[in-house]
């Protein structure tokens, strides 16, 4: 039984260097998919071709000694005994090994038995270096192993396995256990494994892998199937193409093959129950040869209560990088509910950057009504400040949901607060910076809802600065406009070549509210003195102006012209 997953055909290809290393050749050849299932120990990892090959010129003895050397390296490959190789100089012994196997025409698993009677022609060859005595020794210990994991397969050949589980993620540990606890599944020999439209999928040392029908039925095999039992493939992500995909298994098995028709759920009392968009869902019973023949109806159970989820777990168009993502989410239900009828575009999106499930449970936690959850743009926002800020998912929910929702927490990202008033409670003023222009608004809390107001703005253009203030009526007089000139001016002149600060100021009349404080007061003052620059500097922006030129120890130039009700002001910095 051990033998039997290993095929004539077999493309995986491996080899022992001198020194134990297993290398691994890429890109080859085009592989298919092959379940090497052996785990005999890796005492033979050290035995290479060339030294086996050293040992007899017997034909026999080679044939058996090279389709050991195959698969030694075989099984040092991963559980799942696939992966993408690349040529080495050292593959072309192997190489020629490969083609003697093949051209023996016989089956691979009959030379490998071979070696098993094989090793005591070692001891009668007479051979008498230390390196041939050493690997006698080595042979005659891993022959023993051998034998005794044969030993071990043929008792599982006799009674048959009651449950299979293919893969060590979460849930089909769960399952698994909760199934070999119940004893209700004595009649079947249950397969828990994940099902994709073209293949089955298993998830083992942290990363998915297909494996074909072949595949499958050459480990359950392994794992002591002895076709007395039909199997139930209790498989995820049952689609349209796990259809050919269960009746390709049922001929290659020689026996009866059930399928879940929806989504299984296997219960804590080992229940197991199919749902379907028409209701509750059937088995689909196939034979070899035959095909479909039969649906049947499932185990009910008594405790519905506690289970997980099969059926739909793993959708077929989520590459293995996602799937992996999404085993690592708290809810993975309402993930896949999202996803049930997503568009094409976002499942491409997620398949590109994996990581966009971390940004989605941030939103689904936020909100889980929020549509902006699917949109590309809002999931690289999040995903960019949850890398940047290195916070974890709960603490960005937090701060997004006091920031008042996500439109409100974009808005303010990189804002900072930077006065708060000492009059009206809970207000604050923000100030963001984006390039070359500054924005301030104000914000407050009122039963519990955030109002944010502009306050005005600040920007630079070929080295001047120019202002667009409109303070709140409550929050005059409170220093607000002194408190956002300082923020920029004071960030303009650290980042920017500054000369100096512009000014436009209209006539009354070009504002909704008619108030323009300085032109207010520039014309009051230019009315009695005529003196424009004296004017200039009697209004708000020339008070600001002033009170921070003596601050920094500077001087201040003022250039005023007047253009019937359109004043145009330029104060120039003297350093």
């Amino acid at each position: 039984n051990v033998f039997t997953a290993v095929e004539v055909g077999l493309d995986v290809l491996g080899m022992m260097s001198s020194g134990g290393t297993l290398l691994m050749v890429k890109n080859l050849s085009r592989l298919r998919k092959a379940w090497l299932i052996f785990d005999v120990v890796n005492t033979a990892a050290y035995l290479t071709a060339d030294k086996l090959l050293k040992l007899s010129s017997d034909p026999e003895w080679r044939t058996a000694m090279v389709s050991w050397s195959i698969v030694t390296a075989a099984l040092n490959l991963s559980e799942l005994g696939y992966s993408s190789l690349s040529k080495k100089p050292q593959l072309d012994d192997l190489l020629n090994n490969i083609n003697y196997i093949k051209k023996s025409g016989e089956e691979f698993r009959t030379h490998a038995k071979t070696f098993i009677e094989a090793f005591s022609k070692v001891k009668r060859s007479n051979l008498s270096t230390e390196e041939a005595r050493k690997t006698y020794d080595q042979i005659k210990e891993m022959a023993g192993k051998l034998q005794e994991k044969l030993k071990i397969s043929s008792k599982l050949g006799d009674t048959g396995q009651r449950i299979v589980k293919v893969g060590t993620d979460a849930e089909l540990e769960k399952a698994f256990k909760w199934l070999q606890q119940s004893g209700k599944t004595e009649h079947y020999t249950d397969v828990v494994v994940h099902g994709g439209q073209n293949s089955f999928r298993v998830f083992q040392n942290d990363a998915w892998y297909e494996l074909s029908h072949r595949d499958l039925a050459g480990y359950l095999k392994s794992k002591g199937y002895t076709g007395q039992k039909p199997v139930r493939l209790l498989a995820c992500n049952t689609e349209e193409g796990i259809t050919q995909l269960t009746r390709d298994l049922s001929n290659k098995l020689g026996r009866e093959v059930w399928v879940p028709e929806g989504t299984v759920k296997v219960h804590a009392d080992g229940g197991i129950t199919i749902a379907s968009e028409q209701g509750s869902g059937q088995w689909k019973v196939f034979r070899p040869q035959q095909g479909q023949v039969a649906t049947k109806s499932p185990q009910g159970t008594q405790k519905p209560k506690e289970y997980v989820v099969l059926g739909k777990e793993f959708p077929s168009h989520f590459n293995s990088a996602v799937v992996a993502e999404i085993n690592k989410l708290q809810d993975k239900p309402a993930f896949l509910k999202d996803f049930a009828k997503a568009d094409k575009k976002v499942i491409e999106a997620f398949n590109q950057n994996p990581k966009f499930v971390q940004a989605w449970a941030v939103l689904n936690k936020v909100d889980p009504d929020n549509a902006n959850k699917l949109d590309k743009e809002v999931l690289e926002e999040v995903l960019r400040h949850l890398n940047s800020s290195k916070k974890s998912v709960n603490n960005l929910v937090n701060e997004i949901q006091s920031a008042g929702g996500y439109e409100k927490w974009i808005d303010d990202l990189g804002a900072t607060i930077i006065w708060t008033s000492n009059k009206t409670e809970g207000v604050r003023l923000l100030q963001k910076i984006d390039y070359k222009r500054m924005y301030f608004y104000s914000r407050s809390s009122i039963n519990k809802k955030l109002d944010d107001r502009w306050q005005g703005n600040a920007e630079i253009s070929d080295g001047w600065i120019e202002f667009d203030f409109k303070v709140s009526p409550e929050l005059r007089n409170q220093g607000l406009g002194t408190t956002m000139f300082n923020e920029a001016v004071s960030y303009f002149k650290k980042n920017y070549n500054v000369e100096g600060i512009k000014g436009f100021w209209l006539h009354p009349d070009n504002y909704e509210d008619g108030i323009s404080a300085n032109y207010t007061a520039f014309w009051k003052e230019y009315t009695k003195t005529k003196d424009a620059k004296a004017a200039a500097l009697k209004t708000p922006t020339g008070q600001w102006v002033e009170q921070w030129a003596i601050k920094q120890g500077v001087t201040v130039e003022a250039n005023v012209e007047v253009r019937g009700d359109y004043v145009e002001t330029y104060f120039k910095i003297v350093e």
